[in-house]
């Protein structure tokens, strides 16, 4: 069960590469990416993806300073195994 979670997880990620590069492709014209790499600015593309892993780590940054940790019930109140 847990390599079909996993290989699911993969194809998404990659279903989700594909449509960020599609739509940065019709964005920019095709400018960033084209057939022959040479041509294109996929330095441009790349800072893309490091400007979205910034706000990424922000976000997580901003909901783990939120996060409240659950007290740990006395000895005297924790049930017997």
């Amino acid at each position: 069960m847990s390599t079909g979670l996993f290989l699911t997880t993969v194809s998404m990620g990659f279903y989700l590469s594909s449509a960020l590069l599609a739509a940065a492709s019709a964005d920019t014209g095709g400018a960033w990416v084209r057939d022959n790499l040479d041509d294109g600015r996929l330095e441009l593309f790349y800072w893309m993806l490091a400007v979205f892993g910034v706000f990424n780590f922000a976000g997580f940054l901003w909901f783990a300073s939120r996060h409240e940790y659950k007290r740990e019930a006395p000895a005297a109140q924790r049930p017997r195994r």
